[in-house]
């Protein structure tokens, strides 16, 4: 069986069982034994396809929303395939919790301020608040849609989101506002001109845009009135390179940054930072491998992966 036939069988019987639901409701609800049996039928369905596709994670479903739960964090599953894609028992579904045990290894048991830029739905910054309930950490995120699934997450987890403090704002290189999409789900990327993402390119997908108030990282900080960043995650979709003039002045107020070189930005738009960092005598490593050295940004391959920096 095609990948594709498997694809329309299971939304052909997903149409049927919501068709039949939709039909019989008012008659299946006056019969609490045969409501119940179609319940546990259809609940049972979900346990086997869970064995089957080899997903170790719980899946929550409720008259208010689908959520997954994993490392012990409730996320919203309706926007995003994320934390669905995880196969069997991951080390951590959360990137948060990797990057928890990735400052615990460097000496960092007690960070107090995080900046989480490009928060996306909240993963990363209840990961870490779990890992680090006493830290201080700003969530930043711009799309409105994007940051209400983040609001929604928070609210889920309100045992963990007391020391997250949410900020609709965009991060570049100047101040005021800054034309962003918002049609891509988790991969939203501010609109740049001719240089756009490669997602942007005419016919993939009709594009939607806001526009969102943006400032820099500079003043951000100093808004903030943040003297000491423990840790500073950098992922916004191909605009990373919009910070080099930031960071280069605040590199002596942080420790860690993680940072992502993507695919909705030139490689080479990377270079500048990444050497500079390396210059000022900060290491770094892969995401994926924390044994692995990189000694200059042309030891950096060109495809989307996450990469860490420590200050000497």
């Amino acid at each position: 069986m095609t990948h594709r036939l498997l694809l329309k069988l299971v939304s052909l019987i997903h149409s049927l069982i919501k068709y039949m639901v939709c039909r019989y409701a008012a008659l299946i609800r006056a019969r609490p034994i045969e409501r119940a049996n179609l319940m546990r039928f259809i609940s049972g369905i979900l346990q086997k396809v869970l064995n089957i596709l080899d997903f170790d994670h719980d899946i929550i479903v409720n008259r208010h929303g689908f959520f997954t739960r994993s490392d012990g964090i409730e996320l919203s599953a309706l926007h995003t395939n994320r934390q669905l894609k995880v196969i069997g028992s991951e080390v951590h579904a959360n990137f948060g919790t990797t990057l928890a045990e990735f400052l615990l290894r460097h000496g960092i048991s007690q960070p107090e301020i995080i900046v989480d830029v490009g928060a996306n739905f909240g993963e990363v910054s209840l990961g870490l608040a779990k890992s680090f309930p006493s830290c201080k950490i700003f969530a930043i995120e711009p799309v409105s849609h994007t940051f209400q699934v983040l609001e929604v997450n928070l609210a889920t987890n309100p045992e963990l989101s007391g020391s997250i403090s949410p900020v609709k704002l965009a991060i570049t290189d100047f101040t005021g506002s800054v034309e962003i999409t918002n049609s891509f789900g988790a991969q939203n990327s501010l609109v740049l001109g001719p240089q756009n993402p490669k997602f942007l390119k005419k016919g993939l997908k009709k594009i939607t845009t806001e526009l969102v108030p943006c400032t820099t990282l500079q003043s951000f900080f100093e808004l903030q009135d943040i003297k000491m960043c423990d840790l500073l995650k950098i992922d916004i979709e191909g605009a990373e390179h919009l910070l080099t003039h930031s960071l280069r002045a605040l590199l002596p107020k942080i420790k860690v940054i993680v940072l992502e070189v993507g695919d909705k930005a030139p490689f080479s738009s990377y270079v500048e930072i990444i050497d500079h960092l390396i210059g000022q005598g900060w290491s770094c490593c892969p995401a994926r491998d924390w044994n692995s050295r990189i000694l200059a940004a042309k030891d950096v391959a060109d495809e989307v992966a996450d990469y860490f920096f420590v200050r000497p």
